[in-house]
């Protein structure tokens, strides 16, 4: 009798979790509660107000059809620019660069009327011009790939013809989701780096004050504008691998195929940076002999060379890790390795 019970009510969860998975958040609660009203109400009405039998909930959920349909209907779709299944992330992700470009502006301008005479009309204006421009900039390119990614019907789920309780998939394991904030973190993350070091590299390096505040870029400028290409791909990749994960949030062999090729074209690209071109601004790297010759033992000759070293072991590393984990996961999570 225990064992007919818990079949009824695992597969009321997997059939809602189905409906609810992609819907938005603030509403996931009250449909479930309306979905799980009206099976039991279903199942009553089936059983005369007896114990529910797994043919009998397998009559309810069959009835009501292909779950991917009832999500449709829970949808508004006349309110969305991408498709009803992304829209919820792509206004997530639009909030965070947002936001993102928000704190990136800011920084840049404080930093600007430290460094520079001070003019209150000027920096109005150029706050409201950086703002406007970077904006429209950031909602252009996140409607860009969430609409590749729409047109490429990457996230689409192909719904079978004839659909049947025994298609419902497994709820998912323990560990196998992904906490939202893991991507939303990285996003933010990825965007403020990637703005400041494409708009303002200047701002990456030592800052000094004596009567003002000097600041000495970990960059060489001239050298920094021939690899831009290159560091907005990287940025792009990462931003990409953070949507994607931010869509699926759960360890799936075509996400975990889809971030290993990601991080791999990433650390490429980055070491064709750090390793090709004399990227490191020389009075940087005087001024980190200055300050921490003596504890790192370096010489001004040597010193671009091993720090580069240094930073590319670094990043490697973390590679490896981040690498590491996304496969071990992958495997275990979708039954490959025990």
């Amino acid at each position: 009798m225990m064992e007919k019970n818990n079949y009824v009510d695992d597969m009321i969860n997997r059939y809602i979790y189905i409906v609810i998975k992609e819907l938005p958040i603030k509403t996931r609660k009250d449909i479930d509660e309306e979905l799980r009203t009206l099976i039991y109400d279903m199942l009553e009405e089936k059983t005369l107000g007896n114990e529910a039998s797994p043919k009998d909930i397998d009559w309810v959920l069959t009835k009501l059809g292909d779950p991917s349909d009832i999500a449709d209907n829970y949808r508004d779709k006349s309110k969305y620019l991408i498709g009803p299944t992304l829209f919820p992330n792509y206004l997530i992700v639009m909030k965070i660069a947002m936001v993102s470009t928000l704190i990136a502006m800011s920084f840049v301008t404080i930093i600007e009327i430290l460094t520079k005479p001070f003019d209150l009309v000027m920096s109005i204006t150029k706050i409201i011009t950086n703002l406007v421009s970077s904006g429209f900039s950031v909602f252009t390119w996140v409607t860009i790939i969430f609409g590749i990614i729409e047109y490429s019907g990457v996230n689409s789920n192909k719904r079978k013809s004839g659909w049947n309780v025994s298609s419902l998939p497994s709820l998912p394991e323990q560990g196998q989701t992904i906490s939202i904030w893991d991507p939303i973190v990285s996003i933010i993350f990825t965007f403020l780096s990637g703005a400041i070091i494409v708009l303002k590299p200047q701002l990456f390096g030592i800052y000094l004050y004596k009567h003002t505040l000097d600041i000495i870029p970990v960059f060489d400028l001239l050298v920094l504008k021939k690899v831009v290409p290159l560091f907005i791909l990287v940025f792009g990749l990462s931003f990409t691998n953070e949507i994607f994960i931010l869509i699926k949030r759960k360890y799936t062999l075509k996400l975990g195929i889809f971030c290993i090729i990601s991080n791999s074209l990433q650390i490429t690209m980055l070491i064709v940076i750090f390793t090709k071109f004399s990227i490191w601004n020389q009075n940087f790297m005087s001024e980190l002999n200055r300050i921490f010759g003596d504890v790192l033992n370096l010489s001004l000759g040597v010193a671009p060379n091993r720090f580069t070293n240094t930073f590319v072991v670094i990043l490697i590393m973390i590679y490896l890790l981040e690498t590491g984990t996304v496969i071990y996961k992958t495997l275990k999570h979708n039954n490959i390795i025990a």
